[in-house]
């Protein structure tokens, strides 16, 4: 064997000892990536602030992730933006965790069509907080900012690719909104200039698939799960479990272990 013949066994062999990143080591290095990102005025990063570690909650604030010691995740669930900061540092200061309606209502959403929790990535289109106490609910400016918006737009990209992502699920109207141009004009949804106007009406109805084979498929917000879900009307797919179910299969992701 010649000298640089060894060189590249060896290097081979060091590369097949050295541990893999797991999904929450990605998860944060996408956490760190935010620094990058534009923030507003009204608005906060979660780039250098410490992690919630209580329990479950949605990406940056928590890694988003049931269990970050795995190799990968194969869905985004995709909320609006978190809450404000005011509310972040509250939740750093807790000593017991509290799961939040919109936490539970994703969790039973997702279990009813046989996603497993473990393999979904709970993030936000706008990974942001909003400023100081300011409202935590309802539409906020950032949202009609469209140089802001399309960054994040971008960066959701980034999460697709680093964690090899299979399926995005919209949770509500204006996360809805943030990935019609992923499709264009194929989602009418697309053609509304702001998600100020989006009703559950609005909401498209057919999962779609892109090129590179990333499913997208939009969900009532959770959580008001059963009050949301009645206002929807699904025409061939019975009802909304039915629809991530066949979002699910389309994505080629297993049923969780269990579930029919």
């Amino acid at each position: 064997m010649t000298a640089a013949a060894a060189v590249l066994v060896d290097a081979r062999a060091r590369f097949a000892e050295a541990p893999r990143p797991t999904v929450g080591d990605r998860v944060l290095a996408l956490r760190e990536r935010l620094a990058c990102f534009p923030v507003r005025n009204d608005c906060k990063s979660f780039a250098g602030t410490p992690l919630y570690r209580l329990g479950m909650s949605f990406f940056p604030a928590d890694l988003g992730l049931y269990d970050p010691g795995r190799d990968r995740v194969s869905t985004v669930v995709l909320g609006s933006d978190w809450g404000n900061e005011s509310s972040f540092f509250e939740y750093l200061a807790r000593e017991k965790h509290h799961t939040n309606a919109t936490v539970y209502g994703a969790e039973r959403m997702l279990q009813e069509a046989g996603f497993s929790l473990g393999d979904c990535f709970y993030t936000n289109a706008w990974p942001v907080m909003r400023a100081g106490s300011s409202k935590e609910q309802n539409h906020h400016p950032m949202r009609d900012d469209i140089a802001f918006t399309n960054a994040y737009r971008w960066y959701l990209r980034e999460v697709i690719q680093a964690l090899d992502i299979k399926l995005v699920i919209s949770l509500g109207n204006p996360s809805a909104w943030f990935v019609s141009p992923f499709f264009g004009s194929d989602w009418s949804l697309g053609r509304l200039r702001s998600p100020r106007h989006v009703r559950i009406r609005h909401l498209d109805i057919e999962p779609l698939r892109r090129r590179d084979g990333v499913v997208f498929v939009n969900a009532t917000h959770p959580s008001h799960l059963e009050v949301n879900r009645r206002k929807r009307n699904l025409k061939g797919f019975g009802n909304e479990t039915e629809l991530l179910v066949c979002a699910r299969q389309l994505a080629g992701i297993p049923d969780a272990p269990g579930w029919g």
